[in-house]
């Protein structure tokens, strides 16, 4: 039990559930545009997107430990490794993504709102990572990137809801972090308005069908009232965290239906 214990508290430290999560950016560019899905790549997309989100959120951990970032180094080493065969673009992705995360944690100490510009580029990297990875032709098109663009301001605008959670700790950690200077409601509204933009831009571009358009637009007055309710009073952010990851989970679900 000692022994599963302090594996578990390994895993949670070096947030590897949080990394599970992640993964599933690249994956579901995968399953957009990809016209036959291979198990085998699936499965390799999403380790090597495993071992580079591990390699990301080590990255955390380089300011207390030389160790940790050592560790990150490795991680990454095994995400390219796994992509062997593949062409030099895709297997230098995970080197691109490591790099943008490695500038993000730098300005998360140096410079204050540069980490929402590289939060945001790198949800459009793992989105990309996974575009690239399905062989689409049409990958630099521009519904493609509109795609990326609103699945990136989704994970923006959550990371933003995580700053207003940690304000206090990054506080103590000396970390920049615009809600000490813009406060919780101003950060709320951005991140709030990262979310809509997200909404508009995929029923937009991406939604074309009667029956999915209501059922999106239905997710959409759901995360509204949600977000009004924790805007008044914020004992429930905790919750909308979980709820906001549901409805967009659900919002990704239906553009793969209507594809």
């Amino acid at each position: 039990m000692f022994v599963l214990k302090n594996f578990v508290d390994f895993l949670v430290r070096l947030r590897f559930f949080e990394a599970s999560f992640l993964s599933g950016i690249p994956l579901f560019a995968y399953f957009i545009y990809s016209d036959v899905s291979n198990p085998i790549e699936v499965i390799s997309l999403y380790t090597s997107s495993l071992f580079c989100a591990l390699s990301v959120f080590s990255l955390g951990e380089f300011f207390i430990s030389v160790k940790w970032f050592l560790l990150s180094l490795c991680f990454l080493l095994v995400s390219s490794f796994i992509l062997l065969g593949e062409n030099i673009y895709i297997k230098l992705f995970p080197t691109f993504i490591f790099l943008n995360w490695f500038l993000y944690y730098l300005s998360r100490r140096f410079l204050i709102i540069a980490d929402i510009f590289l939060h945001f580029l790198g949800g459009i990297l793992q989105f990309y990572f996974g575009a690239l990875f399905s062989g689409y032709p049409g990958i630099f098109s521009l519904k493609v990137f509109m795609l990326a663009s609103a699945i990136s301001f989704a994970f923006t605008a959550g990371y933003m809801i995580d700053l207003i959670q940690d304000v206090e700790e990054d506080k103590i950690l000396k970390q920049k972090n615009i809600t000490i200077f813009l406060g919780d409601k101003l950060v709320f509204i951005i991140s709030s308005i990262f979310f809509s933009v997200a909404y508009i831009i995929i029923a937009y571009y991406i939604m074309d069908k009667g029956f999915l358009n209501l059922l999106f637009s239905m997710l959409f007055i759901f995360h509204l009232i949600s977000s009004l309710i924790v805007f008044a009073n914020r004992a429930y952010i905790n919750f909308y965290r979980m709820f906001y990851r549901l409805i967009f989970s659900n919002a990704c679900i239906l553009i793969l239906i209507s594809r």
